[in-house]
């Protein structure tokens, strides 16, 4: 019989999350480490860099009987947990960083409380279906709440792709969320 795999945050060693990821599918563990694209200026050219998104995490898909063999794994400090529990990330939340991370360069993450915007519904774009939080809308940035994760992923792009989403009816309604600021 086959164990239910959930996504799940584990802390790793500093400057580990690519040895962390080796090892992880050496062991057929399914894994992401989210590298944003950097560029850095070396000898007057620009080079592009892969670094981790999330500094000293990584994602790792995986029974409750398989994390006592992922916390032996040299680099791992442990699962990040939630109310003594391991933190759960949904699909949803993993399918929209990589949409992120392949539409989007110079994508940064800020931590942020989630339980102070009201939810939404991106209705166009690469994270068209998707729902979340927004923090707030100006004319070229968006910002869209992980709420598993306490980060907002930030991305420049246009103001039109997101309308309120109703909590009450989880349905969308036809309002822009345009305001400039918080």
């Amino acid at each position: 019989m086959k164990m239910e795999t959930k996504w799940h945050f584990v802390h790793t060693q500093p400057k580990c999350e690519k040895k962390v990821e080796e090892i992880l599918g050496s062991k057929k563990f399914e894994h992401y480490c989210p590298l944003k694209k950097n560029f850095r200026h070396f000898d007057d050219k620009k080079k592009h860099i892969p670094e981790p998104l999330f500094t000293s995490y990584v994602f790792v898909k995986a029974s409750k009987q398989d994390h006592s063999e992922i916390q032996k794994i040299n680099g791992i400090i442990n699962f990040v947990y939630w109310l003594n529990e391991p933190v759960i990330i949904p699909d949803e939340e993993i399918d929209a960083i990589k949409n992120f991370l392949i539409n989007y360069q110079n994508v940064q993450l800020q931590r942020t409380d989630v339980h102070i915007n009201e939810p939404v519904k991106i209705i166009n774009g690469s994270l068209t279906g998707y729902k979340s939080s927004v923090t707030a809308v100006n004319v070229e940035t968006v910002k869209v709440i992980l709420p598993s994760l306490g980060y907002i992923l930030i991305a420049e792009t246009e103001y039109k792709i997101v309308i309120k989403q109703n909590p009450s009816k989880n349905l969308t309604t036809d309002v822009l969320m345009w305001l400039g600021f918080n």
